[in-house]
């Protein structure tokens, strides 16, 4: 399965898990719940890339162990704010490391795959902004 159908998987359970988020009020409950519902898909994207870049990174040496460990961190931050809406379960449907790991076997050239290497650099740029965040 390729990582764009995954991926269309992940936002067809990401668009039924954003429909049970609850608001408070009637009138601001259709905003609160598109807020959320925006705030749930970037942060399950941002969980995917990141889940994805660390499975590459398994057959491929791709980061420095800088990088690695705020990749790490950031899947981390990103599956413990889903778990507010979404089972372990539903959790590990959205995991693509393992089809990442399998695909760059062998590593993936940029011109063979420039897609797969967005995914690399988006992840990349996400680690060096962690890195470069004030304490």
């Amino acid at each position: 399965m390729t990582f764009l159908v995954k991926r269309m998987k992940a936002a067809a359970l990401i668009a039924s898990l954003s429909c049970t988020l609850v608001s408070p009020t009637i009138h601001a409950q259709e905003a609160q719940q598109a807020t959320q519902a925006q705030q749930v898909q970037s942060f399950a994207n941002m969980y995917r890339m990141v889940d994805y870049s660390l499975g590459a990174n398994e057959s491929c040496d791709l980061f420095t162990i800088g990088h690695y460990r705020a990749l790490g961190l950031l899947r981390s931050m990103f599956r413990s704010k889903l778990k507010s809406v979404a089972t372990d379960e539903q959790l590990d449907q959205l995991r693509p490391f393992d089809s990442a790991k399998d695909a760059w076997r062998g590593c993936i050239t940029r011109a063979e795959n420039a897609e797969a290497w967005s995914i690399i650099d988006k992840s990349e740029l996400l680690a060096d902004a962690l890195i470069a965040a004030p304490v």
